[in-house]
Parts: C-alpha cells; structure tokens; sequence
C-alpha cells in the first residue's frame, strides 16, 4: 500500500471490537484519536464546492488534511455514532454527515475525493501514491453503497435523523 491507511482501519478495527460483550470502555480511547484527526479546515476540494463545510477525515494519519475522502468519514462517523458516550462526538458526526452528503456527484453516487473533477487531485496521487497522471473522481459503486449504508444508519437514529437528507438515501 502506497499510504497509511491507519484511519481507515482503526476505524474499522474498531467497528468490530465492539461487535464483542466488554470492549466499550477500551475503545473509547480509538474513538477520541478519531475524532480529533477530523479535517475541519477547507481543503483543496473546497475550491470547486466552497459552500460546503468541512468536516471528513483522511484515509491515513501521514495524509495532508486538504485531502479527506468520503469512504472514511463515513466509517469514522459510523464508529463515533456508536460510541457510549456519543454526545461528546456530536458536532464532529454532524460535520462529517454534511460534508459527506455535500460531497455527492450529481448522478447520485459519492466519488473518494472530490465531488467534480479538478485539477488538484493529480497533486494527490502524485504526493502520496508517486503517480502523475490525471485523473477525474467519478462516483464509485463501492464507496457509494458504504455511505448509502452508514447515512441510512443515521437516519434512523433520534439524534441525528435530522441531519440526513432524505432525498440522499431515496436517490439511487
């Protein structure tokens, strides 16, 4: 793997753990490293949609904030919506479900990075995976159907229902 992805699988890991009886109170410590790795400074993908908020997470700890992705935010938030003590991470969960719902293509589905194509993510790929070549970011069907999920994950739940768009789970 060219990056760190450590975000991405504490997120996951911890996901997980929590499927099994006693390992809440040992993962409340993850959940606070996630949470405080939130990108909440306009990045490179605000350039084309300024009116978004940001508020997504990098795959990796190594990664530049400008370069959130949608995939991780989603699981980052889906890990901080089941912690115990869950208010505590509100306002980054609502930040994260804005910005992921901001960040959707207009046909519908969610790309990693940026929701038009742009010319800064060639400087991704070439800063992190050594890669010039130019690209866009359509949507993905795999990202997609792990946001689809993790949003409608939110909508039924009583402290964030609100802040889910329900046009975002009716769409595709």
């Amino acid at each position: 793997q060219m990056v760190s992805s450590s975000i991405w699988d504490l997120a996951r890991s911890v996901q997980s753990l929590e499927m099994l009886p006693g390992f809440t109170r040992e993962l409340e410590p993850l959940r606070r490293d996630l949470a405080s790795a939130q990108n909440v400074a306009p990045g490179d993908w605000s350039a084309l949609t300024p009116d978004i908020a940001p508020g997504g997470w990098s795959l990796g700890h190594t990664m530049d904030y400008r370069y959130p992705d949608t995939d991780t935010t989603a699981q980052v938030a889906l890990t901080l919506l089941h912690s115990s003590d869950r208010s505590r991470y509100q306002l980054a969960i609502a930040r994260a479900v804005r910005w992921v719902q901001g960040m959707r293509n207009p046909d519908g589905g969610f790309p990693v990075w940026d929701r038009v194509a742009s010319d800064w993510l060639p400087v991704v790929f070439e800063k992190y995976f050594h890669s010039p070549f130019r690209l866009s970011d359509p949507s993905q069907v795999d990202v997609s159907s792990r946001i689809l999920k993790v949003l409608n994950e939110f909508s039924h739940d009583p402290m964030f229902k609100d802040l889910v768009r329900r046009q975002d789970l009716d769409k595709t």
